[in-house]
């Protein structure tokens, strides 16, 4: 992937549903966005809440012809990762599912 042609990923992830929108950089233009349903691991619990994570990315990306190693960088606004063990287990998951480049950024 070219340095001018930057994929960027914002999650945000509730009990309700969980929205994600494609950015390219630096032009700032919106690629795509897909919906998918609750993400709130509090509610869900783990599994569910990173299969739907997965999907809403996953929806995202095929929606603008991207793949996951066009992805620069993913910030994720998630309701209920609020320990230092789910945080840790939510980046551990993102960072198999992209490239190690990848680093999340992570918000509750």
């Amino acid at each position: 992937m070219s340095e001018d042609s930057r994929i960027v990923l914002g999650v945000d992830g509730g009990a309700t549903k969980t929205a994600c929108a494609a950015m390219l950089l630096p032009s700032q233009q919106h690629l795509n966005q897909a919906s998918a349903g609750p993400s709130n691991w509090s509610s869900v619990g783990k599994e569910e809440a990173l299969q739907t994570l997965k999907q809403v990315v996953l929806a995202t990306l095929t929606g603008c012809g991207k793949s996951l190693e066009a992805v620069a960088a993913i910030c994720l606004g998630l309701a209920g990762v609020d320990s230092p063990e789910a945080q840790a287990a939510l980046t551990a998951a993102i960072k198999d599912w992209f490239s190690p480049d990848v680093d999340p950024d992570i918000g509750v």
